[in-house]
């Protein structure tokens, strides 16, 4: 019944048409619910907390600190992030209520869903902008904190490569947390 790529293209559907897709067939209705349901559950609770102490995180450690207006502005970001994300897990939660019945709340979900991407693009980018200061000097850093947003473009382009926004986000966090770690 479940197949990869399921939760953001729940996150994404505009249509009542799309979101009873991502829901399909039939006989798996209920199970992909509850599966649903549990992944946004674990969202709220654990990993929207978690990448966005991450974001703040790094944009200090990279940034030496608070002082410098890039580093408060990821964190500012950051926190639009969480916000967004918050509002579209919640709502998608609803939706989960009563699916035929939810068309009225798609919007708001799939609108906190690229709020959500887009901060988390644009934090990327200022990551990358405090990566390229005289005083830090990371080109490489720099360079693969530029995927999130190209990744992010071609996913607002075509729904159908959302999973690049996540394998941008990879890319570029894990080298963050390699730095971090040495």
């Amino acid at each position: 019944c479940w197949t990869p790529g399921k939760v953001v293209e729940f996150e994404l559907a505009r249509t009542l048409e799309q979101t009873l897709k991502v829901f399909t067939p039939e006989a798996c209705r209920a199970p992909i619910v509850t599966a649903m349901d549990a992944v946004n559950h674990l969202d709220v609770r654990a990993y929207i907390p978690a990448y966005t102490a991450f974001a703040v995180c790094a944009a200090m450690f990279l940034g030496g600190g608070l002082r410098k207006p890039l580093v408060r502005a990821a964190i500012g970001v950051a926190l639009l992030a969480l916000a967004a994300d918050y509002v579209e897990t919640f709502t998608l939660l609803q939706i989960t209520q009563d699916l035929e019945g939810s068309a009225h709340l798609l919007l708001r979900a799939s609108d906190g869903a690229w709020v959500k991407f887009a901060a988390l693009a644009l934090h990327a980018f200022l990551l990358s902008r405090i990566c390229m200061a005289p005083e830090t000097r990371r080109p490489i850093l720099a360079m693969l904190l530029l995927l999130p947003m190209v990744g992010t473009a071609f996913a607002a382009i075509d729904n159908s490569r959302a999973a690049l926004m996540t394998y941008a986000l990879v890319l570029s966090w894990t080298p963050v947390l390699l730095v971090a770690a040495r």
